[in-house]
């Protein structure tokens, strides 16, 4: 069932300025999908069409859903913000396996620099933005890596989305990817004729290229869906209810009432009969008459009753908590009042790290270790998102987390310094201390025995006396 306003007098009832289709856009990708190998392989993946913006599905409620139309709807475009950037402001480090076990950060590894600026256009913080925009929006998001001496020296985000094919024979060779860029230039990537300097369409296998795919419907197919993706009906809605109330807003008090059909009909089907409609109630007013609606149509007139009147302030507020939902934002984050009164601040931001962010962050994780570290270097380092900037506590619990740290032996002075942004204190500061009245029980000897780096430094005086009574304890 559709629903238009319909005004009277005029031909403004009617809006189909949102179905643009770039067919110039989809003639080039045709001509990119082209292979010039004859052993190309099998072609998996969407069909081209679905590639292009303008080109998306259209929703029960009439309206087109691709990333052009999802990215105005004001939910959506909130929900990717926040998801994006607070991914995108998380550090990524790189860690190595400590000789006194567990692990510590690693900033000399070549692996930082290409993590910190993945190409001369792009730093950390948007490259990852991007990536993640491209996977809700899209279902899926890839990136290539360009090699030096086989070690990645630049990460390439594409716009468009690769194109994954499978070798003639699977037994000689792995999948890979049809891939277009134009910042390709003359960078060291892919493999075969395609690989030729200034050539923007490259083919690489699955080592080089880094992705993040959503939910995969089917074996056989390369089709992803995101949170979004996966929900074009509620993301019609939402964007319907807003060209509602623009057109509500437009019509202002001209507005007459709506028009219902009686029977399910096709978008265009549907603009074919309200022209038509339009047309009508056009003539009518010029002369005077009445007009005959044939029975498919239901009217439904405002009566005692403005259309600014219409209250959409419920309706928009269920749509954004719905998208809200589908991509496991809490609604404190979202501008919404929460409900759930038995959850600290803490712990709804700890549920929402583990709960949605590390279900972005892990897989990429996992990309990263994968392909941006030798295969020699994969067992002593790895590559992680460092969330302690998402549970920044207050300054007066830092000091006193540290004091207590300090004194167990967990911190030294100048690593508490570091964290708080304060200077080193020399090399005294790298010493860990334990209060004397600690100790590990059992023979006081072992512990007098304790390195200086586990011990509280003494003063002379204190030293003498203890030399006194290890001696009578000796004797």
């Amino acid at each position: 069932m559709f629903e238009r306003l319909f005004r009277k007098g005029g031909s403004e009832g009617i809006d189909t300025s949102g179905r643009h289709y770039t067919e110039q856009r989809r003639k080039e990708l045709k001509s990119l999908s082209k292979g010039s190998d004859s052993n190309a392989g099998t072609l998996l993946g969407p069909s081209i069409t679905s590639l292009v913006p303008g080109s998306g599905t259209t929703a029960s409620s009439g309206v087109l859903v691709d990333p052009t139309t999802m990215i105005q709807v004001p939910p959506v475009q909130n929900g990717v913000s926040i998801i994006s950037e607070d991914i995108a402001g998380l550090d990524i480090v790189v860690k190595k396996r400590s000789s006194k076990g567990g692990w510590e950060i690693d900033t000399s590894h070549p692996a930082n620099s290409v993590l910190r600026n993945p190409n001369p256009r792009e730093t950390k913080n948007p490259f990852i933005k991007n990536f993640i925009t491209n996977y809700l929006m899209q279902g899926s998001s890839y990136a290539v890596i360009a090699r030096h001496n086989g070690r990645p020296c630049q990460l390439i985000g594409l716009s468009r989305q690769a194109r994954p094919r499978i070798p003639s024979d699977p037994s000689k060779m792995g999948l890979f990817y049809d891939v277009y860029s134009p910042y390709f230039g003359s960078l060291d990537i892919g493999f075969g004729p395609q690989r030729s300097s200034g050539n923007r369409s490259r083919r690489v296998g699955e080592t080089d290229i880094i992705k993040l795919t959503g939910i995969k419907l089917s074996v056989d197919s390369e089709d992803f869906l995101s949170p979004l993706t996966a929900n074009t009906e509620l993301i019609s809605l939402c964007a319907a209810v807003q060209y509602s109330q623009g057109l509500m807003f437009r019509n202002s008090i001209s507005a007459q009432g709506l028009v219902i059909s009686k029977k399910a009909m096709t978008p265009d089907k549907w603009d074919e009969m309200g022209a038509h409609l339009t047309n009508t109630l056009t003539g009518v007013q010029n002369t005077g008459g009445f007009g005959f609606i044939a029975g498919e149509f239901d009217i439904h007139e405002f009566q005692n009753s403005k259309p600014i009147d219409m209250d959409y302030t419920a309706i928009t507020e269920l749509l954004c908590r719905q998208v809200y939902r589908i991509l496991r934002i809490p609604p404190g984050k979202g501008g919404f009042e929460d409900k759930d009164a038995s959850a600290t601040t803490e712990e709804q931001n700890l549920r929402y790290v583990n709960e949605t962010l590390k279900a972005y962050t892990a897989p990429l994780a996992e990309q990263f270790n994968n392909k941006l570290l030798l295969e020699s270097e994969r067992e002593n380092y790895r590559i992680e998102f460092n969330f302690d900037s998402m549970f920044t506590p207050s300054r007066k619990d830092m000091v006193d987390m540290f004091q207590t740290g300090i004194n167990s032996s967990i911190f030294n002075p100048n690593e508490a310094r570091e964290e708080l942004g304060m200077p080193g204190a020399g090399p005294e500061g790298d010493i860990f201390t334990r209060p004397l009245n600690t100790g590990t029980l059992g023979d006081n000897s072992e512990v007098s025995q304790l390195p200086m780096t586990q011990q509280t430094k003494e003063s002379p005086a204190t030293k003498k006396v203890r030399k006194k009574a290890d001696d009578a304890q000796t004797d």
